[in-house]
């Protein structure tokens, strides 16, 4: 099969997101893929084309505000897309956040083209009542009326829409959309960026007994983990647990108010492909979200980067958690998302209660032989393979 993937944004240096990593997947069994992303600037027109494990990457221009770009608006690199698209006969058109312009409309265009099967993920709950909500004054004026009305348009046109988790199936079918169109899979841990020689770094932990990290954190993540950043503010805690974190950096007011005893230490973003030995001096990783629409509705991103790099999750149970933890329930040390709950576990980690080894190299096997990007992409060519046989018989059921 010839399969083209269409990202919405812009691929930045440092890393690919759930997209790419199906997309390399699914060309490593053996299929023609393709893959369309943008660009800022005008540097390389009409496109700037790689072979990258072993996906054909088209980056296209745009001139538009990169802002505006990698949220999937940038309507000159959309157009680019389309005219490209005439130039190849794909049996598959995949994307990822369909609902935006740059994924969605030239997928659209290779549907009547060449009647190719398009397949759209569904990440998260992004129209009203949903994300939407937590976006810019200014988006929500300008451009709220066409999230909130593309996000369903966009999956109703789909031949098969991929969700994260069990409540956007639920929503899915409660807006009329058929189950037999509906598949879900979880994103996947990269085990092939993780290099578990740590030697030509070193980070001294001095007095501290316990490391707890925190990849991928935003501003955003803040109000979550609230009631965890309240633990270091008990002296007793914070001479024993150093809190690592990469991502997003506290200002000087935030570490005064989070951290009064200083047991923080800030990587910032780094490059995952390049530095990941970095990810591995946690001796516990940190994954607590507010039971809330928005976190049900998806999957956590970073669920698959603690698995990869073999640590516990100290983690509330929340959404697709739910379903994880019922399938591995030695995976993560469960805890409330309130400073009790979390103070408690912290106080037995360090008692010694768990045997933090033995949960990480149980979380890389999971990582292995359940969870990888090798087996969710095997998941998503089933998919295509379902919807090619319908397509050569129309009258074939599930």
């Amino acid at each position: 099969m010839k399969i083209l993937f269409c990202h919405f944004g812009i691929v930045y240096k440092g890393g690919f997101n759930r997209t790419f990593h199906l997309a390399r997947g699914v060309a490593r069994l053996g299929h023609e893929v393709v893959f369309f992303t943008c660009q800022s600037g005008w540097k390389h027109f009409p496109y700037r084309r790689e072979l990258k494990d072993g996906v054909l990457l088209y980056k296209f221009p745009d001139f538009f505000p990169k802002k505006i770009v990698s949220k999937g608006f940038g309507l000159f690199s959309t157009l680019l897309k389309i005219l490209e698209i005439r130039n190849h006969n794909f049996d598959i058109v995949h994307s990822d956040s369909g609902h935006r312009p740059s994924a969605g409309w030239p997928c659209y265009y290779a549907k009547k083209l060449h009647n190719a099967k398009y397949v759209s993920e569904w990440w998260d709950y992004f129209g009203k009542n949903g994300q939407l909500k937590t976006k810019p004054f200014l988006f929500r004026v300008l451009l709220g009326w066409f999230e909130n009305n593309s996000e369903i348009k966009n999956k109703i046109k789909a031949d098969a829409v991929v969700v994260l988790s069990e409540y956007m199936r639920n929503r899915a079918i409660d807006l009329g959309i058929p189950k037999e169109k509906l598949y879900k899979i979880h994103g996947g841990a990269d085990l092939n960026f993780v290099k578990f020689d740590i030697s030509k770094f070193s980070l001294d932990v001095g007095k501290y007994q316990l490391v707890l990290g925190y990849i991928g954190l935003t501003k955003g993540d803040i109000i979550d983990i609230e009631e965890l950043l309240k633990i270091f503010k008990n002296k007793e805690i914070s001479e024993r647990v150093l809190f690592v974190t990469y991502g997003f950096k506290f200002n000087s007011y935030e570490i005064h108010k989070y951290f009064p005893f200083g047991n923080i230490y800030e990587f910032g973003w780094i490059d995952f492909f390049k530095e990941s030995e970095k990810l591995l001096f946690p001796d516990v990783y940190a994954l607590i979200k507010h039971d809330s629409l928005e976190n049900n509705a998806g999957w956590p991103n970073r669920f698959g980067d603690y698995l990869a790099c073999g640590k516990p999750i100290l983690a509330n149970l929340y959404g697709e958690l739910n379903e994880f933890y019922s399938k591995y329930p030695n995976s993560i040390l469960i805890v409330e998302n309130n400073e009790n709950s979390i103070s408690k576990k912290i106080y037995e980690i360090l008692d010694g209660k768990f045997k933090l080894t033995e949960i990480g190299n149980y979380n890389i096997n999971i990582a292995k032989n359940d969870y990888s990007w090798e087996q969710k992409a095997s998941e998503l060519a089933d998919i295509y393979e379902k919807l090619m046989k319908k397509k050569v018989n129309p009258e074939l059921k599930e």
